[in-house]
This record gives C-alpha cells, sequence and structure tokens, in this order.
C-alpha cells in the first residue's frame, strides 16, 4: 500500500515538473503573430472577461474584386493576404448600419403588413440605430431566460403555430441606394 502511494506521488511529481505546474512568466507567440495571453486561472471569476486568445468573431463569405487580392509589385503578381483584409476597403462592401425608421408592436397582428412598399408612410415611426437591441432601445420589455416569455402559457404550443398576443415585432424601413457598378 506504501509503495503504490509512494509511486503514485512519485509520478505526479515527475507529470508536474515535466509538463510545468507553474506558469510562464512571458506571453508566446503564436504563429499567426499575435500575442498569446498566458491563462491567469481566474479568468471565470472575472465578468469582464467573456473571451481569451479567440480570434475576433468574423465570417470571410464576401465578395472581393480580383485586383482587391492580387496586385503587380516589381513586375510581379502578389497575392494579398486575403484571410486578413478589411472588406470595409471593398468597392462591393455597404454597411447598413446607422439610423432605421423602426416600428414596433406589442402584438403581431398588429404590425403593418405593407411595410415593404415604397409609398407606405411611415412618418410617424420611430428611429434606431442599427445595430441595436429593440428593448435597450425603448421598445418593450427585456426577457430574461429565468422569467419567460410574455406569451408563455397563453396558448396551447403546438408548433408552427405562433401566438399573437405578446408576440413582439419588429418592422424596420431604409432608402438604400445601391452603386450602379454592381
Amino acid at each position: 500500500m506504501k509503495q503504490r502511494l509512494f509511486v503514485t506521488l512519485s509520478l505526479a511529481g515527475l507529470a508536474m515538473a515535466t509538463f510545468g505546474a507553474t506558469k510562464p512568466k512571458t506571453a508566446i507567440k503564436s504563429l499567426n503573430k499575435t500575442t498569446i495571453q498566458q491563462p491567469t486561472y481566474t479568468e471565470w471569476h472575472d465578468l469582464q472577461v467573456n473571451a481569451i486568445n479567440r480570434f475576433p468573431l468574423h465570417t470571410n463569405f464576401f465578395t472581393y474584386p480580383a485586383d482587391d487580392w492580387v496586385s503587380e509589385k516589381d513586375g510581379k503578381i502578389v497575392s494579398k493576404d486575403i484571410l486578413h483584409m478589411n472588406k470595409t476597403e471593398s468597392k462591393y462592401f455597404l454597411s447598413l448600419d446607422g439610423t432605421w425608421k423602426f416600428n414596433w408592436v406589442a402584438n403581431a397582428d398588429q404590425r403593418p403588413t405593407d411595410f415593404y412598399k415604397e409609398n407606405l408612410d411611415d412618418s410617424n415611426w420611430k428611429t434606431m440605430n442599427v445595430p441595436g437591441n429593440w428593448e435597450m432601445n425603448g421598445f418593450g420589455d427585456p426577457e430574461y431566460v429565468n422569467v419567460g416569455f410574455g406569451w408563455r402559457g397563453h396558448f396551447d404550443q403546438q408548433p408552427p403555430a405562433v401566438p399573437t398576443k405578446d408576440n413582439h415585432v419588429g418592422s424596420y424601413r431604409r432608402i438604400i441606394d445601391i452603386p450602379a457598378n454592381w
């Protein structure tokens, strides 16, 4: 029994020495040329930390014209690092961020069903910044997971049937000019 305990503790000590039970004092450079932050082992206690050593969320499903990702340098064709290109610099990028006309209703059957029509009078609609959150911009009340949705219990849950009472709907409108060269 004592011999087994001694062997177990010896192996544990060897593993700690081999794999480094102490934290490294310097940051490591990764292949992607960003600094890797060493864990503090208390990250989960800090409410301000939601990611460590993670690339920014993004998607590269975006069309770049050939001249955006290939150039000529000293008579040679050089391709750019397309994984790290800024899509906002492309001539095919159009941001939809900004101020939009916004109409909010508490019940789905009160929504404007013709809001997409060009001649709709939206002069009495409010405005909202996009991206934005309805509840944080004064439309409705925030829904918390531990409270449940306002329409819970108002109907017999039979998908795909959707309730109209207490089922909030937001309608957005904005005039967008599409460039002629698209």
